[in-house]
């Protein structure tokens, strides 16, 4: 039983991913775990018929929301706030780690191109 309801919330995460063309699958399947599957089938039926009806503006109204956009800000109906904070927060915290990891390799290959010294 747990290894089918692990795999339901994969291929839950996998289709929801193809549905909203969702770039960032971590914080996807992280939210389709948090709120099962059957929660998030239902909250993919919401935000295709959102999309269908002209979608959701961004909270300034200059643009309209990705359907993953969309998603993330229906998921708040779904989930405890204080859940749901934590979810944005570590998905937050993932992405910085991730940059500085980038910008650090980035300065070692420079360092490493100009024979150990610094450019300037």
């Amino acid at each position: 039983p747990a290894q089918r309801g692990g795999r339901r919330v994969h291929d839950v995460a996998r289709r929801a991913r193809n549905v909203l063309d969702e770039r960032n699958t971590r914080l996807l399947r992280e939210a389709v775990v948090a709120i099962g599957a059957k929660a998030s089938k239902r909250l993919l039926r919401r935000v295709v018929s959102t999309q269908r009806a002209g979608g959701l503006r961004t909270a300034d109204g200059s643009r309209k929301r990705t359907p993953g956009g969309v998603f993330f800000h229906l998921l708040r109906d779904e989930m405890d706030a204080d859940a749901y904070k934590a979810l944005m927060k570590s998905d937050t915290k993932r992405k910085r780690k991730e940059r500085e990891a980038r910008a650090s390799e980035k300065r070692k290959r420079g360092e490493e191109a100009s024979g150990g010294k610094r450019a300037r």
